[in-house]
């Protein structure tokens, strides 16, 4: 088997933000589930940086015997 054996099953976002350059040089973090989520605390003003962490599950395109 290799990677083309393989298909997508499932895509997983997690958003990360930091509300001061501080934050983001010592790896201080807040997490929301939803990109909506991120959207609200961007225009409240509290987001100085972010990140989207994707998780892929993948899993074989037939099973192997």
């Amino acid at each position: 088997m290799d990677s083309n054996d393989y298909s997508i099953a499932d895509t997983t976002r997690r958003y990360f933000y930091s509300a001061t350059k501080g934050d983001t040089l010592n790896g201080i973090e807040i997490s929301v589930g939803s990109k909506a989520e991120l959207e609200k605390a961007i225009k409240a003003g509290k987001v100085y940086s972010y990140r989207e962490h994707v998780i892929r599950f993948y899993f074989p395109n037939k099973e192997q015997a």
